[in-house]
Formats: C-alpha cells, structure tokens, sequence
C-alpha cells in the first residue's frame, strides 16, 4: 500500500472598500490557512519556481474605458515553509500576508480588482 501526501489552501478576499483616494498607506492584514498531510512538508510562494515572499501588481477597474491602476504588494508576514499536522479543519497552519496599497493617487470611479496567485510545494 502507497499513502500520498496533500496540501490545500486556503484564502480569503482582501477588500479595501470604498475609497475617495489612495493615500498609498492603506493596509489590509489577513492569513492563509494550510491543511497538508501530518508530517509532510510544505513551502508557500507568490512563484511557481522561486521561494518569493512578496508579490506587486496593479488591481485594474473592472469593465473597459478606464485605464487607471493602483499598485499594490502582497507579503507573507508569517513563515514560509512548516510540517503539516492533518487535513481536517482542526490541524490547520495559519500563515500571515500583509496587502498595502502602494502609491497615493485619484482614480477614476470604479471597481478595481486583481488575483493573486500563492503556490504551495510539498
């Protein structure tokens, strides 16, 4: 018998709301949740290829005219790598991010959005 290992992830949105401007000093603080196999390892990165810790781009206005964007970076605050401890609710592992906008400016009115992507190795 062969017994292999998994890793699911798990993230919620980050939302800033409704704004007027951009200061640039906006910050959303939120985690991942991790569940992998008990005892298997794992790496969490912004990078299918690379151990990233942060990750920048721009959340770009939902519908077309509009050619604002507003920079922003992801960066983990927790640690990168751990052992997982089970696959139920119970045994997840909580990994902190920290999502800033990063340049002040005054968009034009609109909803801007953007995903990310957080690659888990194991």
């Amino acid at each position: 018998m062969s017994i292999t290992g998994t890793c699911t992830v798990t993230v919620a949105d980050v939302d800033f709301g409704t704004l007027e401007q951009v200061l640039g000093n906006e910050v959303i603080n939120s985690s991942v949740s991790v569940l992998c196999s008990k005892g298997l390892p794992f790496r969490l990165t912004f990078s299918p290829t690379a151990n990233t810790g942060s990750t920048a781009a721009n959340l770009i206005p939902v519908g077309p005219g509009n050619p604002d964007r507003i920079p922003f970076r992801v960066t983990r605050t927790g640690p990168a790598t751990g052992i997982g401890r089970g696959t139920t609710p119970a045994d997840a592992i909580s990994v902190a991010l920290r999502t800033n906008l990063t340049a002040a400016r005054t968009p034009r009115p609109g909803t801007y959005v953007r995903a990310r992507t957080i690659y888990i190795n194991y």
